[in-house]
């Protein structure tokens, strides 16, 4: 595919074309635009940018998953994909330029609310891993994560941490996130606010001895057990209370299959894995994981798929993080 049929072009128009116009061999993402000139270009690129706006995806309260992330919009940056074809060198093949912009409603706006998954618009997945027992199997996971480049995202119980500082500094620099998983294993919905108050800030506290410049912004209630209070006083503490969308009810220890196949078949836009350390879940992450980048997923850490960051198009921009 070419823009202009280049057997048209005279003598002239080749003579004006090998001095003003686009350096042999360079394509737009495939397409042909060798020779071209600025405005032949432009009228490109704007035929595609008409089809390629995406509005920006306020947050909401959904009455049945909760609190519900935003999504930015998203349009081809017309000026720095144009800048980028015309300098492009001999045989380049230039991509188009994005630019994002945030919803005006975002996660941080909605208040005190669990959440449950992502947003739908994401072709993309994460996985939660819930940490107060199973350390032997740790190692094992981090190395399968690292074998498919896949970062996730631990929730580490406070008293487990005191017990295995290594440990989380080994998950840490292998570039993955660190949750709060509370500090014992108590249900949340029985404790008052100040004793719910202490779990959480324990916990920080002693992750913070081994981390001293992490600050977790995500609560995971052990055994997914919380009421309203719970998400309260987490929102006090500047803490979203996430749980999840899918379960591998992999702490009775089932067959690997059996993993996977509570997982993959249901797997879908936006959603949340909730999994723990144990020998059947190391062998069943060899198998998912692969499955779900077949199925055209992405997997992120929870806050990169809570965030309104699109991850659809290779984008070209300056990054939004989480809120």
């Amino acid at each position: 595919m070419i823009i202009v049929i280049e057997s048209t072009w005279n003598v002239s128009d080749r003579l004006q074309r090998s001095i003003f116009g686009v350096s042999m061999g360079v394509t737009l993402e495939g397409v042909t635009i060798q020779r071209h000139l600025d405005h032949e270009i432009r009228n490109f690129i704007e035929s595609y940018a008409r089809e390629k706006k995406f509005e920006a995806e306020n947050a909401r309260i959904d009455s049945i998953w909760k609190g519900i992330p935003g999504i930015n919009g998203i349009e081809v940056d017309i000026e720095k994909t144009l800048n980028k074809a015309l300098s492009a060198k001999r045989n380049e093949d230039v991509q188009f330029q994005y630019r994002q912009w945030e919803p005006e409603v975002q996660l941080k706006d909605l208040g005190a609310v669990p959440i449950y998954r992502g947003n739908s618009q994401k072709q993309a997945m994460a996985l939660m891993i819930n940490v107060s027992w199973g350390t032997e199997w740790i190692e094992n996971i981090l190395e399968i994560l690292e074998e498919n480049n896949v970062k996730v995202t631990f929730f580490v119980a406070g008293d487990w941490v005191e017990k295995n500082h290594e440990m989380l500094l080994r998950i840490y620099f292998a570039g993955h996130e660190i949750g709060s998983h509370a500090y014992t294993h108590r249900n949340m919905s029985t404790l008052d606010k100040r004793e719910l108050a202490w779990e959480m800030q324990k916990t920080d506290q002693i992750i913070q001895k081994t981390l001293p410049h992490i600050t977790t912004r995500l609560f995971a209630p052990p055994s997914g057990d919380f009421n309203q209070q719970v998400v309260d006083v987490a929102h006090s503490l500047d803490k979203y209370t996430v749980l999840w969308t899918l379960d591998t009810i992999d702490w009775q220890r089932p067959a690997p299959s059996t993993i996977v196949n509570r997982i993959v078949p249901k797997a879908e836009n936006g959603a949340l894995v909730l999994m723990h350390p144990t020998e059947p879940t190391v062998e069943a992450l060899k198998t998912m994981i692969p499955k779900l980048s077949e199925k055209g997923y992405k997997l992120l850490t929870v806050s990169e798929l809570l965030s309104s960051q699109r991850n659809d198009i290779a984008i070209q921009s300056d990054t939004i993080g989480f809120p």
